[in-house]
């Protein structure tokens, strides 16, 4: 079964035969595909994610005979949803499928990888994804918080202050990173996501001809806490 165009709520019910309830357990997942502008999702990609991440509930999928090993028989559907993704089985992953499942970049992936006891690949250069996700557990957990939806952690939560300041890109660099990694940003970094868009635009700029006056690009409280928000939700991860 191949679709195009657009599916909503209930008709992601209604197509792979599940509860509103699981449907939201699925939407809350940090790889489930992103909504569109106007709301609902690319059908094309909910059926991708679906055949990978939730075979079970795929139209015409035959489960596997109940045996006295098989828990899984006698498990309700939204209850097996709440699980973290993990429990949908193992499998073996390149940097890519690590860095879709953790919506991440590959490069972020790439940082993972060489970090203190990350898992080593295989000699098919894959991973295993029990494996991965215990190490992401354990010690990004921030990732982890989001990827299962227990709900977003800062590692050092953003200092309060006026939403009408106005910060300079140093500023939003130290505030981001010490929130995300527990390390500002580097300046360089902060540059180069500026410069490709990853950040919002700056507020205020030199010459403006508003009020008051500013000699640098500034932006926000408000937008800065706003970006974070998004952040936490997983619609942008390149931590590394």
């Amino acid at each position: 079964m191949t679709r195009s165009g657009k599916i909503d709520h209930a008709g992601i019910c209604a197509t792979y035969d599940v509860t509103p309830r699981t449907v939201d357990n699925w939407t809350g997942l940090l790889n489930f595909p992103a909504p569109l502008a106007g709301g609902g999702w690319d059908a094309q990609q909910v059926d991708t994610w679906v055949r990978h991440n939730r075979p079970q509930s795929w139209p015409g999928h035959t489960p596997a005979p109940a045996g006295p090993d098989t828990a899984s028989s006698a498990e309700a559907p939204d209850e097996a949803e709440e699980r973290p993704e993990s429990a949908a089985g193992a499998t073996r992953l390149g940097k890519a499928g690590l860095a879709q499942r953790y919506r991440m970049t590959e490069p972020g992936i790439g940082h993972w990888t060489k970090a203190k006891g990350f898992p080593a690949a295989g000699e098919d250069g894959l991973w295993d994804a029990t494996a991965v996700d215990d190490w992401v557990q354990k010690n990004r957990a921030q990732a982890w918080a989001e990827y299962t939806g227990a709900g977003p952690v800062w590692m050092k939560p953003p200092p309060e202050g006026n939403p009408g300041d106005l910060l300079d890109i140093d500023e939003y660099r130290v505030i981001m990173g010490n929130a995300t990694r527990g390390k500002p940003v580097a300046r360089s970094t902060m540059h180069s996501y500026k410069n490709r868009g990853q950040v919002p635009p700056p507020d205020r700029r030199p010459g403006d001809r508003k009020k008051p006056p500013v000699l640098k690009e500034m932006w926000l409280r408000k937008t800065i806490y706003d970006d974070l928000a998004k952040r936490r939700k997983g619609r942008r991860r390149d931590a590394g």
